[in-house]
């Protein structure tokens, strides 16, 4: 997997990281290319929304890298996060009839 210089795309590298000092990812590694989505599915405390915290640098990886375009945004590149977007909804719960 690799990222160039703009491309577009968003790469982890190895990203691991901790909610409340427990480690719930280890180890995530993709990229994403200018135009496409991704939807994370799995278990409360999976890791989902800490990934997500750690893309777009609010929470800060214990191991890897997070590259836009080729280069490292570690620090926080104002850059990426102004086109960076973060969609949620809220835990699906199932209809109770009768």
């Amino acid at each position: 997997m690799f990222s160039a210089v703009g491309d577009g795309s968003l790469e982890l590298r190895e990203l691991s990281g901790t909610y409340g000092g427990v480690p719930v990812v280890h180890g995530v590694s993709f990229v994403l290319r200018q135009g496409e989505g991704r939807g994370d599915l799995g278990a409360n405390g999976s890791g989902k929304t800490t990934t997500v915290r750690m893309q777009v640098g609010w929470l800060p990886p214990t191991n890897g890298e997070i590259l836009y375009e080729g280069r490292s945004i570690a620090g926080g590149s104002h850059r990426f996060k102004a086109g960076s977007a973060v969609a949620a909804r809220r835990p699906f719960r199932p209809i109770r009839r009768g």
